[in-house]
């Protein structure tokens, strides 16, 4: 999973945004890895709404002149493992394999 994904995800259960990201185990890629010298100089890499790498949003990073050469760098991480939470409903996701895990609760059935 890369950073870039925590712009775009929401809390399946109440639609929450932006989730809080707990990141328990990255891989750097190599700097010659084709897919970061295909996006390094493209502006769709960028986030629009949240920065989960810095964990702040693109308002308060532009307001505190926090640039997008920094942001390039979340192009070479790879999530691993981790958490994500929401921060409305408290609702708790894992990162396995890297790969999110978001089944809402609803999904699973208990008969007890």
């Amino acid at each position: 999973m890369r950073y870039k994904l925590i712009d775009i995800l929401a809390c399946p259960e109440c639609k929450g945004f932006p989730l809080a990201l707990d990141s328990k185990k990255e891989e750097r890629l190599p700097d010659n890895n084709e897919f970061v010298k295909k996006r390094h100089n493209k502006k769709s890499f960028e986030c629009s709404v949240f920065c989960g790498l810095k964990n702040k949003s693109i308002k308060t990073m532009k307001s505190q002149h926090i640039g997008a050469e920094i942001c390039r760098d979340c192009l070479y991480i790879n999530i691993i493992s981790g958490n994500l939470s929401c921060t409305r409903c408290k609702a708790e996701y894992s990162i396995v394999g890297g790969i999110p895990r978001m089944i809402p609760k609803r999904f699973f059935k208990t008969n007890i």
